[in-house]
């Protein structure tokens, strides 16, 4: 079956929901294991160093670029199909609400992730554990933040205050600030990229 057809079959407004729904899982799963890892692997084998560059030249505390085929590549996809952003769920409504949940979360999810940037290392027990255990905490203190209904007031204050003190300190090679740059890393790069990867 040709691709158009496929993109009409998925299109079409009499499909039934759980069609459509299948549909949209093998489209996920057709990016995600097959697109994504194949160019991911293929660039690596390619180029050989330029997965230790992002990491030692570049001072990422992981390598990027699959976060940025993620991106692109979905981006691409969409256009492609000449769908819109919207109609993979994301989407721009309620902008005010949305930025509200976003600085409510941004503080707990920043101290969540802080033992990475701190040396924890997650593939020993004992890494694990606490990590778990922050991760947990985090997640409950960041369950009560939302069922306050927070406005964007304080929590926007603190935040802005937390990238100022990671840009001072981290511009002095301090652990809070490699921290915090961690945490943006894994905020902007794997953020973006697996929800835009996953909501399909």
């Amino acid at each position: 079956m040709s691709q158009e057809a496929c993109a009409g079959i998925i299109r079409a407004p009499s499909m039934r929901p759980s069609l459509l729904k299948s549909a949209a899982i093998l489209e996920v799963c057709l990016v995600a294991v097959i697109l994504v890892p194949f160019l991911i692997l293929g660039v690596y084998r390619l180029f050989p160093r330029f997965e230790t560059w992002q990491t030692q030249t570049l001072g990422f505390p992981f390598p990027v670029f699959g976060h940025l085929v993620m991106i692109g590549l979905v981006l691409l996809l969409v256009l492609v199909r000449r769908r819109t952003l919207s109609e993979y769920g994301l989407k721009y409504v309620d902008l005010k609400n949305q930025v509200d949940l976003a600085g409510t979360c941004f503080i707990p999810v920043v101290l969540a992730n802080a033992p990475f940037g701190f040396g924890v290392d997650q593939n020993s027990w004992g890494g694990a554990l606490l990590l778990a255990g922050v991760q947990i905490t985090f997640l409950v203190v960041l369950a009560w933040l939302l069922r306050r209904k927070p406005t964007s007031g304080l929590p926007a204050v603190v935040a802005g205050g937390m990238l100022l003190f990671a840009w001072t300190s981290g511009s002095a090679g301090s652990t809070a600030g490699r921290a915090l740059v961690v945490f943006l890393t894994y905020a902007f790069f794997v953020g973006f990229g697996e929800e835009m990867l996953y909501r399909g």
